[in-house]
């Protein structure tokens, strides 16, 4: 099962589009640009998911690809009524930036 969500990345050429995949064996969300791939990768409790680290190469820094592949991830643990616990420091100051609850029946 693959969730793609279209996003569209600034570059200094102008306007890109790129998906963001569930790849649900892998536990992470992810995208690809130009050969490089960007990850936020996770651990998937009964009711929980936990955000374990984001990876975005440096080519595909500020572009606002890491911010994307978090609302990815929160929209799915809505979606699924799960915890999250953020382990990762990204998805923490994302959550607290966008004033997102930890908790489902806050989301």
């Amino acid at each position: 099962f693959f969730l793609m969500i279209t996003r569209r990345m600034a570059t200094q050429a102008g306007r890109i589009t790129y998906s963001i995949v569930h790849n649900k064996a892998a536990q992470r969300f992810e995208t690809e640009w130009e050969g490089h791939t960007a990850v936020l990768e996770y651990n998937m409790g009964e009711k929980t998911i936990v955000f374990t680290h984001t990876g975005v190469p440096p080519v595909m820094e500020g572009k606002g690809v890491g911010s994307s592949l978090c609302a990815a991830g929160i929209e799915y643990a809505k979606e699924n009524k799960l915890d999250i616990q953020p382990q990762c420091w990204f998805v923490d100051r994302y959550m607290q930036k966008k004033n997102i609850s930890r908790s489902p029946s806050s989301l």
